[in-house]
């Protein structure tokens, strides 16, 4: 038995190195770029070459040990993992985090280190810039197909839940559907306490030791699904939900990604419910995916009837059935061409052609409860004289997108749309600035000309309130919809 905490391991892990930077760092660009494509070969031929280097430093061997046995899931010899974690290492296995077998040792689980981007609140303890996360290990080191109850680490979407999320300061914040934890853990640092969901007991259990690792102590972690754990209204809610919409027919399932439900009713659930347990002034953002068809204008701006909540959602990408069942059935691990792949692929095909589906949209949608009962707009017939040429500057559309809460079209439900208006080539740090005050260039959605067609249409509806968007404006309840039209993809749309 030890009485060290499971954050004295991961100070001992920052000690020895085990960073993001250091790492690139150690085994160079390429190495890291093939690691991207999900190819461990390089890394594990420069690590592996590192330990049996005579010649190699101490501190080049102990980031070699780490790497292979908590990154790329090799067995290394006992006495490098001693020499790594020193006086830690029986608190790494009563932890579960190594198996000790005679001399040798391996990690039943993936612990990474992730590098904290910049935006995310930081102090000024050493190490304070990086997080240890437990999750399972993934295709990344295993050629076989992910079991059920796999717990995904840190991918492309919770990253990009990570840099447009709000950082100000909040009482409460909540984490829905919290996975290995990431989400939950950087909200812990500007609020004063976090509750995290998940239906997984396994990755609550994960979730829980990558809090222990980095001594979070104010996160609250709640077994049920989705809002369910949720008893009081909190001040901001984030959210990457298990979106992955699968056929119901398929025995191909993983907890993290899919919803167990046909189409994408798990995200309409979730959005419509978001607004009853969101505080006055309390805001939410969420990532999914949504079925779209032809001759329908039916997205989450549209789910959200809720007169105080105004919605924003910008439609990142749009995969066909065809390339949308391709990701996810390598996402699972399934061989290309397999029995397997094929019977997936025509269960995926034949569960979107029984609903019209034309292509699936991957997108961020961020809603805002109002803080103020008092209209804010002398008049209407003054509101709705606004120009709304600044949805396009010039013939050519060049210009920026205005905030949703900076463009008003009067009281009453209209709309205004706007085609060949460029494209939004935003950075996802952009997203997060959506709120603050009016002074903070965030507030506003930089534009690029391509391809692709734009609509934006702003629904007004009467009563109007201080806009929640940016609250140095009048506006009444929106809902908005920056919508990519075929022709650009703009990002990977993978978890």
């Amino acid at each position: 038995m030890t009485d060290l905490p499971l954050a004295h391991l991961g100070e001992t892990l920052y000690r020895s190195g085990y960073t993001e930077p250091r790492l690139r760092q150690f085994w160079g660009a390429a190495t890291s770029e093939a690691l991207l494509r999900n190819n461990p070969a390089p890394a594990i031929h420069h690590c592996t070459r590192t330990l049996s280097d005579e010649s190699a430093t101490a501190a080049d061997r102990a980031l070699a040990g780490a790497a292979l046995l908590f990154h790329l899931h090799r067995t290394i010899p006992v006495t490098e993992v001693r020499a790594l974690l020193g006086e830690s290492f029986d608190t790494a296995a009563e932890a579960g985090l190594i198996t000790v077998d005679d001399d040798e040792v391996t990690a039943p689980f993936a612990l990474t280190p992730y590098d904290l981007p910049v935006g995310v609140p930081r102090g000024f303890r050493l190490g304070d810039e990086n997080l240890y996360l437990v999750a399972d290990h993934g295709t990344l080191t295993t050629p076989d197909v992910l079991d059920g109850k796999f717990v995904l680490g840190l991918g492309g979407a919770g990253r990009t839940l990570v840099s447009i999320t709000p950082r100000d300061h909040v009482g409460v914040a909540a984490d829905i559907g919290t996975g290995c934890g990431i989400q939950a853990l950087l909200l812990a640092r500007h609020s004063d306490r976090v509750i995290a969901t998940d239906i997984s007991h396994r990755a609550l259990r994960l979730a829980e030791l990558s809090a222990g690792l980095n001594g979070v102590t104010t996160i609250e972690f709640r077994h049920g699904s989705l809002l369910e754990p949720l008893s009081d209204p909190v001040d901001l809610l984030v959210s990457n939900p298990p979106f992955v919409i699968t056929p119901r027919s398929t025995d191909i399932t993983f907890e993290y990604r899919d919803g167990g439900m046909t189409g994408d009713r798990l995200v309409r659930e979730l959005f419509t419910r978001i607004p009853a347990h969101l505080t006055a002034g309390g805001r939410s953002v969420c990532l999914g995916n949504w079925e779209a068809a032809s001759g329908t204008d039916d997205g989450p701006e549209t789910w959200v009837d809720d007169a105080d909540t105004s919605v924003f959602v910008i439609e990142r990408e749009a995969l066909d059935p065809i390339a949308y069942a391709e990701t996810w059935i390598r996402d699972g691990g399934i061989p290309r061409a397999s029995t397997a792949w094929n019977e997936a692929a025509s269960a995926w095909i034949d569960d979107f052609a029984t609903r019209g589906v034309d292509e699936i949209v991957f997108g961020y949608v961020l809603m805002s409860r109002s803080d103020n009962d008092v209209p804010t707009i002398e008049s209407a017939d003054s509101a709705g004289s606004q120009d709304t040429s600044s949805l396009a500057g010039g013939p050519s559309g060049e210009g920026s997108i205005q905030n949703p809460g900076e463009s008003h079209l009067g009281a009453g439900e209209q709309s205004a749309r706007a085609r060949g208006v460029p494209h939004h080539d935003h950075r996802d740090s952009d997203v997060a600035g959506i709120g603050r005050t009016r002074g903070d260039r965030r507030d506003r959605v930089p534009a690029r000309r391509t391809s692709s067609n734009i609509v934006i249409s702003f629904r007004e509806h009467r009563n109007p309130t201080r806009s929640p968007w940016n609250r140095g404006s009048a506006s009444g309840r929106s809902s908005t919809s920056i919508r990519r039209w075929p022709g650009s993809c703009l990002s990977p749309m993978g978890r």
